[in-house]
């Protein structure tokens, strides 16, 4: 997801990797494309998710850091990025717990359970255009909902509501709002 979903992009750095590479040796390695890869702002935004989940913290505030340097907007970056991240892991957490509903890496089986649960039991949860429940980004938060607890996770969405009125009427600096965010969601207990 690093240079988005625009297929000319792609082919773009996929070029760049291709004149990178020595006529020797054509082996892709990851460090080549984190190396080459020009980070899209959809990309970075999908990895600052992708980091929060992880509990990577030097991740997530450098790419924090990148996006404010590139002149992303901070609320934008809170609301786009960390509170739907914050949100799918606290569902996928609560399923688990309540429903015992666990990503074990079959994601029909996963489908299939929370098809089952009673109407009041998913009003709650995301949902697609057409009115079906959006169950994968939940399943794939589901295995990274284990680096985090339930009550870890609900002081992290009430902790990214403070933010969000802090960066809408605060004069505080933007960058140490959400990285002082950031750092209270991934330095919290199991």
């Amino acid at each position: 997801m690093l240079a988005g979903t625009d297929f000319a992009q792609i082919g773009n750095e996929l070029e760049k990797i291709d004149l990178f590479l020595s006529n020797e040796d054509r082996t892709i390695t990851t460090e080549h494309v984190s190396e080459q890869v020009a980070l899209t702002r959809a990309g970075v935004v999908f990895e600052l998710g992708n980091n929060i989940a992880r509990k990577n913290l030097s991740g997530a505030l450098r790419i924090i850091d990148h996006l404010l340097y590139q002149g992303e907007n901070a609320i934008r970056i809170l609301l786009a990025a960390v509170v739907p991240t914050v949100r799918r892991l606290l569902i996928a957490k609560d399923l688990a717990k309540h429903h015992g509903i666990r990503g074990s890496g079959n994601y029909r089986s996963y489908e299939a359970s929370l098809s089952r649960l009673p109407a009041s039991e998913t009003a709650h949860l995301p949902r697609k255009k057409d009115g079906g429940l959006s169950v994968y980004p939940i399943f794939l938060a589901s295995s990274e909902s284990k680096n985090f607890s339930l009550d870890d996770l609900r002081q992290g969405l009430a902790d990214c509501l403070q933010a969000n009125r802090a960066l809408v009427t605060s004069a505080l600096d933007h960058r140490i709002v959400l990285e002082r965010l950031v750092i209270r969601l991934l330095a919290g207990s199991k």
